[in-house]
């Protein structure tokens, strides 16, 4: 099982470092979702991270930094995705990212949504999976069981919201081979790289023991 890990929404000590040591750690992709960041701030804290791992971070806003610093994706919110879609703008707009190499994914919170979702895709994150950890009253409303269709989707299929050590078999089970992880790293940042290095751990022997 694959491990994407997703920035807390606010500034959090030792932000960069703990980066760098999930980077060392082998991270294959962070999620640098700073809703509220102006983008001189983002800019500020890409600039922050050593270059030969900026190819492994993906926004969530302010996308023209993709191109400028050579990132690795974009994550198209779901209100964003929508509005492109209204417009009939969608895939035009992720074909001008694919066509130079760059990662394309979005949100999706309804079963039905994710059936339909377009194939241009690289990726779809589909929340809440159970409970979330940082956002309260955050609850999945169905199961996330996509174990018997997740066939008929060519993007890979994410699981995120209450992803723990905990629940890493669940989410297994119900199909998942990638996940993201949010709470059960930044909520307490001091053990930020403990918690990290027990999800792994878990998460390789599940892959280990399939």
């Amino acid at each position: 099982m694959k491990l994407r890990v997703i920035t807390d929404p606010e500034a959090v000590d030792r932000e960069i470092e703990i980066m760098h040591e999930l980077f060392a750690l082998g991270l294959e992709c962070l999620h640098l979702r700073k809703p509220g960041y102006e983008v001189e701030e983002l800019e500020a804290l890409i600039s922050a991270i050593k270059p030969e791992f900026r190819n492994r971070l993906v926004l969530h806003n302010h996308f023209e930094l993709v191109k400028k610093y050579q990132l690795g994706g974009l994550h198209l919110p779901e209100r964003i995705r929508e509005t492109l879609e209204a417009k009939n703008a969608l895939e035009t707009y992720i074909t001008g990212y694919k066509n130079e190499g760059y990662n394309v994914g979005t949100s999706v919170h309804q079963k039905e949504i994710l059936l339909q979702i377009s194939n241009s895709f690289d990726h779809v994150m589909v929340s809440p999976v159970f409970t979330s950890i940082s956002k309260q009253h955050h609850i999945p409303a169905f199961s996330w069981d996509i174990a018997e269709w997740k066939g008929q989707l060519k993007p890979k299929v994410v699981g995120l919201g209450g992803i723990s050590e905990h629940t890493l078999e669940q989410a297994w089970n119900y199909g998942f081979e990638e996940v993201a992880v949010l709470g059960s790293v930044w909520l307490k940042p001091a053990r930020a790289m403990t918690n990290y290095l027990r999800l792994l751990n878990k998460a390789n022997s599940l892959a280990v023991n399939s």
